[in-house]
């Protein structure tokens, strides 16, 4: 009888291959772990405070100060920063919402030439 612990068999001969489901979620819980902190390259507790609201609001805050400016900046003229504006216009065309700012635009500008033409 096989008692299911093979690092420490008894038996030479065993060849009990299968994994049990209580061993299959272990690996499962334990590779989401790791795809977690592998994911943003920083170890867990880095990543939690990250995602809390004490971190969320410390990005925030650097994101609106001149360093987080100038670093948004730079990214945009990186090769991914122009990939993602090109992927954001070419989604704002086929999703319609540039139709709509350029209507609200066209209405803004004729009601600005509408103004001047009262005052004048």
């Amino acid at each position: 009888m096989c008692n299911m612990d093979c690092f420490h068999c008894c038996k030479p001969d065993c060849v009990n291959d299968s994994v049990t489901v209580a061993e299959r979620k272990e690996q499962d819980e334990h590779d989401r772990e790791i795809r977690k902190g592998r994911k943003y390259g920083r170890s867990l507790a880095v990543w939690n405070y990250q995602h809390s609201e004490k971190g969320k609001t410390a990005l925030s805050r650097y994101n609106a100060s001149d360093k987080g400016k100038e670093r948004h900046k730079r990214y945009l003229q990186t090769e991914k920063g122009k990939e993602m504006l090109r992927n954001r216009s070419q989604k704002d065309i086929t999703s319609g919402k540039n139709a709509e700012r350029c209507r609200a635009y066209y209405y803004r500008q004729k009601a600005k030439k509408l103004m001047e033409e009262g005052v004048k």
